[in-house]
């Protein structure tokens, strides 16, 4: 341990001895003369050491004023402390009077407006803590055994149903983003590229999709937590399970839309465009019809799904009531052929079917059109303007480019009609004095009208026979 002393004393030392040789001579080599290199290497030595010394007694007095500062902080704070108590002792023992008439003082002008202000409306507050307390502590205490002992011992079992309903709401977010930005992106246009509103529609049918799914496995992890509560469950979701639902609100939504904000830049678009014809009123004026057609389709579609709801709310309590099952009827899923025989409307004529869109075909004789959608009961019949011969063929085409929105129940206004193939054309050829005759005609689904009649009648003379 000696050793140990004298070897950090011996070193101490001789660092002290060392510097002060250092310092000693740099002082003494800027007075007496020595070469140009060491005058400034003094320099900086002997600049360095002031800098090093008044930083080291910088340090110092900063540390002994901050002490001091301290220390009279505290005193003066005591020193109050200490002069306040004596001034309540003296007076309480002196002069007892002047405390008694400060309370008297306080009493009469203080203590009742203190006790109207302050005191009792904390004691209201103080009851109603009372009883809400106790309820507010039992419902978290419930909540957290709900959730605990409940909820997460089920997502756990159930983890890839919980996984199944984070993608679904990703997707919901993906999909209604994606949706927005095509709407949003439709508006930058210029001339008669603005002129056609059903390119301008917000898909939310895609959205509801979404949601229908991730309702269908939020029911099943609410029977796997309660049975109890899966049939009053079953009732409340309900309509937004029912695709009819999810159409109601695409085709309200888009309603709205489209009066606000598509009906205006499309009525300036095309007025824009008007060259000051007789046509110039005709071509200011909002068309209507789109907006009109998405409520249309939109009641619609809310009125089937008050009907499904009522029914699947009347089933549903039928069974809990009275244990009794219902069973549907089965349905005669016939080949069309045999539907089409069926019927009377082409009476035994010889029929063709054309495919139009992914939601609707056609049937027809030449005289009659039948159009159908996704059920064989849901059917729109139309009349040829012409007999049209049918063993030519009968194509699937675009009548024309407006806007022509189904809002039966063939497609229940789930499908734009603009650029759909939801009409037929069909020709007759005969021979006349002229030569072939050939006369087309166009049939669209919404039916023709005195403005609608759509032909091209095209005559080719073959010439004069050569015998």
């Amino acid at each position: 341990m000696e050793i140990v002393l004298f070897a950090a004393s011996f070193g101490i030392s001789l660092t002290c001895f060392c510097c002060m040789y250092i310092i000693t001579e740099a002082f003494l080599c800027m007075f007496f003369p020595s070469t140009a290199w060491k005058k400034s290497a003094s320099q900086q030595v002997f600049v360095s050491f002031i800098g090093l010394l008044f930083g080291v007694l910088s340090c110092i007095l900063n540390v002994i004023v901050r002490v001091a500062t301290s220390l009279l902080r505290w005193w003066l704070f005591f020193f109050i402390l200490f002069t306040g108590f004596s001034c309540i002792y003296v007076t309480y023992n002196e002069y007892p009077s002047l405390w008694v008439g400060f309370i008297q003082f306080y009493n009469v002008n203080f203590g009742p407006y203190l006790q109207q202000r302050v005191i009792i409306p904390f004691q209201i507050v103080e009851l109603f803590l009372k009883g809400i307390i106790p309820v507010w502590d039992s419902f978290w205490w419930v909540s957290k055994a709900f959730v605990m002992q409940g909820l997460f011992p089920i997502f756990i079992k159930e983890i890839e149903i919980v996984m199944q309903m984070s993608i679904t709401s990703f997707n919901f977010v993906q999909n209604l983003a994606q949706a927005l930005f095509t709407f949003g992106n439709s508006f930058f246009c210029t001339g008669t590229a603005c002129l056609y509103p059903e390119t301008r529609v917000l898909d939310l049918l895609t959205c509801m999709g979404d949601v229908r799914l991730f309702i269908t496995k939020s029911l099943y992890i609410i029977k796997a937590i309660c049975g109890t509560l899966s049939a009053p469950f079953d009732i409340i979701t309900f309509p937004l399970l029912d695709p009819n639902f999810a159409s109601f609100v695409h085709n309200t939504v888009n309603g709205v839309l489209h009066l606000v904000m598509v009906l205006p830049q499309v009525t300036v678009e095309r007025c824009q465009l008007q060259s000051g014809d007789i046509f110039q009123v005709l071509l200011c004026t909002p068309d209507f019809s789109p907006v009109f057609n998405f409520f249309i389709a939109g009641i619609n579609s809310l009125g089937l799904t008050l009907d499904n709801w009522m029914n699947i709310a009347f089933t549903i309590i039928k069974q809990l009531v009275t244990g009794e099952v219902t069973s549907c009827a089965s349905v005669d899923m016939g080949m069309i052929p045999d539907i089409v025989k069926s019927s009377p409307v082409f009476d035994g004529n010889h029929t063709v079917i054309v495919g139009l869109t992914s939601w609707l075909y056609a049937v027809t004789d030449g005289y009659t059109a039948m159009y159908m959608g996704s059920s064989d009961t849901d059917t729109k019949i139309q009349t040829w303007p012409y007999k049209m011969d049918i063993s030519l063929g009968v194509a699937a085409v675009t009548y024309s480019n407006t806007h022509d929105l189904d809002v039966s129940a063939l497609s229940e206004g789930k499908t734009v009609g603009s650029m759909q193939t939801t009409s037929m054309m069909a020709c007759n050829c005969s021979d006349t004095s002229n030569g072939m005759e050939v006369l087309c005609a166009i049939l669209p689904m919404t039916g023709l009208y005195y403005y609608y009649y759509i032909f091209c009648t095209c005559i080719f003379c073959i010439g004069i026979f050569i015998y």
